[in-house]
């Protein structure tokens, strides 16, 4: 009987200590898709609108609370998340006190361990190309970084006037493939496939006006064009194999435009488009899903700040009521609720609710969530919190409690 008593104690303990574990995700948790896959993009893009999906709320399911564990660490008690590599592992950038440059550090929600990785030199995280948590590389137009058994094994600058001396024509944008070396490269008119050498060129003869292109895979390039870039007019996103030198185009109307293009898997690639209608001035998040083979055009309301696609999932926070942008930029008040949508299920949940806003000066995100879409952290206006099922504390009690019982 003391035993009993003993084991509810420790349950009831356990509940209202907010503890995380990592276990199976909740129901309506869907897991990311399968990396790896080869894709076809011999055809068109299918375009896809979503507006206003119904918003659905699930905070019950979630234990949503203050993240303290990183803060006092490191200089004005400022670090911010970037992305995670797992779903125990996440990227984050700092400073120390009395140092004044950013390092990438990594932080396992499990182990609680940290790792400083190397300095960055963007402040940012472009295009991340994850194979596991110890094995990674992060590239934007300034710098690559390629992690190679939990060592920086690669750290290349692309200084533009130093590359401009080398090769003696003007760069514009730099695209860089980490695993295989090839490098994207644009002058005022041209784009230029190259190596990290900088030596042998080979023009893309496309008729369209190219001002934007991110790495698919080690053949493909996806790309930003208009027919005619002085009118915006044809307005495209164009596929292109390095390869086969093929190309395919489809047209996404002269009202959007393919702006900053990432990836951080090989299904999905996320990109801004311009849309004065809806969501926030930064603008509205494209999708291209490789797998079924769409160009989807998110539209989400009241949304105060829409983080990238990271996998299959885009976090937001959202108002509870229509935003006066002009107000809104003016003033610290007002609270969001933190929401989850999942574009392989096209759901939309509520997470968190009636937290502080999202902190507008912040490098990297205001939000990242992990691959399975169980874990989520938010950096508000003052705060971090973390995000986490309910249901996996229950299914680790009720498993203890099993375990137990089986013993006797």
């Amino acid at each position: 009987m003391l035993r009993l008593f003993m084991i509810i104690i420790f349950c009831l303990l356990f509940l209202s200590s907010g503890c995380y574990f990592l276990s199976n995700e909740p129901e309506d948790v869907k897991p990311s898709v399968n990396l790896g896959k080869s894709y076809d993009f011999s055809k068109e893009f299918v375009l896809e609108t979503r507006i206003t999906p119904k918003l659905v709320d699930k905070s019950f399911n979630y234990i949503t609370r203050e993240f303290e564990e990183l803060d006092g660490l490191y200089r004005d008690n400022f670090w911010t998340p970037v992305c995670f590599l797992d779903n125990d592992n996440f990227l984050y950038l700092a400073r120390l006190p009395k140092e004044d440059n950013f390092y990438m550090y990594r932080y396992n929600l499990k182990t609680k361990k940290i790792d400083r990785l190397f300095q960055d030199v963007n402040d940012y995280a472009q295009n991340l190309y994850i194979k596991n948590t110890n094995n990674f590389a992060v590239v934007d137009h300034l710098a690559l970084v390629l992690i190679k058994n939990d060592e920086l094994d690669k750290q290349i600058l692309f200084p533009k006037q130093m590359i401009e001396e080398q090769i003696n024509f003007e760069v514009h944008s730099i695209v860089a493939h980490p695993y295989t070396g090839n490098v994207l490269i644009q002058d005022k008119e041209w784009w230029y496939l190259t190596d990290l050498n900088f030596k042998d060129f080979s023009k893309l003869t496309f008729k369209e006006n190219i001002y934007r292109a991110c790495w698919v895979d080690e053949e493909n390039l996806i790309l930003g064009a208009f027919d005619d870039i002085e009118k915006y007019k044809g307005s495209s996103i164009i596929t292109y194999n390095i390869s086969k030198e093929s190309k395919t185009k489809t047209y996404i109307g002269d009202d959007k435009f393919f702006i900053d293009p990432y990836r951080n898997n090989e299904n999905y690639c996320g990109f801004t488009y311009i849309n004065d209608y809806t969501g926030p001035p930064h603008g509205t998040i494209g999708i291209i899903d490789y797998s079924s083979n769409k160009l989807i055009f998110l539209e989400l309301e009241n949304v105060a700040y829409l983080s990238r696609l990271q996998g299959n999932l885009v976090a937001a926070s959202v108002a509870d009521s229509p935003i006066d942008w002009n107000e809104w930029g003016r003033t610290t008040e007002g609270t969001v609720n933190l929401c989850v949508y999942d574009v392989a299920t096209d759901t939309y949940v509520i997470r968190g609710k009636n937290l502080s806003r999202e902190n507008r000066n912040v490098i990297g995100d205001n939000i990242i969530i992990s691959p399975d879409g169980s874990t989520l952290i938010y950096h508000s206006l003052h705060k971090h919190y973390i995000s986490y099922p309910k249901n996996n504390i229950f299914k680790n009690i009720i498993s203890y409690l099993k375990n137990i019982y089986e013993k006797r």
